[in-house]
């Protein structure tokens, strides 16, 4: 089975558990396998329906496909991976992230017709824009929901980060978009409401999974809540850090402790509940601290222990699966 020009997947019969992986040059190819940093190419052999390589192919229904070809002469040119097959895997790291979701559940949600959408403006009001009959799926960007006062003065909500889902709640009870709007260029990633209603019919664990990104919006929605009631500015503004690095990380979108923030001052006074002079003051203190480093529109957590302690945050109410070590971050 053929994925690019050089990489090729091959069933051996001496091993039919097995799927053997030819990467010659990961620069090359849209596997995702490791470099396999050799002049000559390596094959690499994978146990079939276990985590690895296998399943981060973009490949649709490449494990039926295998089960099916075991023995046989079996060659086949597969899609390149696009931007709508990226936004479905950020869409399964966000479900896996809260639901253990098998094989099959996740090569179905990576199979899900869609059509890949941009907007190049900050502050494009989304809301109008997005296809009805559609669910929206965040594939590169932050986005928010907001709620503006007649004198103009805005309130952001929720952050929509990479892999989360737009307008889930539309998707079940129907109505008016939402009031959604870009806080950076953005990616959207748009699934039919059809498509997506088969696929649960017959993977009711999808279903719970889309369940709990509900309910952990809602209980992001509770601590940002108490953040604005109860926490100081810096407490705050440590606290919204430490959540987006956690979210982020959930769906590989960090480099180690590094990850975007593409938000401006005026933004984050928006999110924090504070005023712009406040929030530049509230960051220069974090500066100082030592504890996090800004630069070019992103943030680096040096201290990730520190900065947790200053923001009274616990991750508890994200619910993940999997956090990584509250005392050490990878650099």
């Amino acid at each position: 089975m053929r994925y690019s020009s050089s990489t090729t997947m091959t069933v051996n019969p001496e091993m039919p558990d097995r799927v053997s992986i030819l990467c010659p040059c990961f620069a090359k190819c849209h596997c995702l396998l490791a470099p396999c940093e050799m002049e000559r190419p390596k094959p690499i052999n994978v146990p079939l329906g276990q985590q690895g390589p296998l399943q981060r192919l973009r490949v649709p229904k490449i494990l039926a496909a295998l089960t099916q070809v075991i023995g046989l002469d079996f060659q086949e040119t597969a899609m390149d991976r696009g931007p709508a097959a990226m936004a479905n895997e950020l869409l399964i790291a966000r479900l896996h992230s809260h639901v253990s979701l098998n094989s099959a559940e996740r090569a179905a949600l990576a199979n899900l017709v869609s059509q890949s959408r941009s907007f190049s403006g900050r502050n494009t009001m989304l809301a109008g824009k997005l296809l009805d009959h559609h669910v929206h799926v965040i594939a590169d960007g932050f986005a928010c929901r907001y709620r503006d006062l007649p004198d103009g003065r805005r309130q952001i909500l929720s952050l929509l980060l990479p892999g989360d889902l737009v307008d889930l709640r539309q998707f079940v009870l129907g109505g008016l978009q939402p009031p959604v709007a870009a806080l950076s260029p953005i990616g959207l990633n748009a699934i039919p409401n059809d498509s997506l209603f088969a696929l649960l019919e017959h993977y009711p664990r999808v279903t719970t999974a889309l369940w709990s990104t509900t309910l952990v919006e809602e209980s992001i929605s509770r601590e940002w809540l108490v953040s604005v009631g109860k926490r100081s500015a810096m407490e705050r503004t440590a606290h919204l850090l430490c959540e987006i690095y956690l979210r982020l990380n959930a769906v590989e979108r960090c480099e180690g402790a590094r990850f975007a923030l593409p938000l401006t001052q005026s933004e984050l006074a928006d999110v924090l509940g504070l005023s712009t002079v406040h929030v530049n003051r509230t960051l220069q203190e974090l500066r100082r601290s030592g504890r996090i480093v800004f630069q070019g529109g992103m943030v680096e957590i040096l201290d990730f222990p520190g900065l947790a302690e200053q923001g009274v945050f616990s991750p508890a109410y994200l619910h993940l699966r999997e956090t990584p070590s509250l005392t050490a971050i990878p650099a």
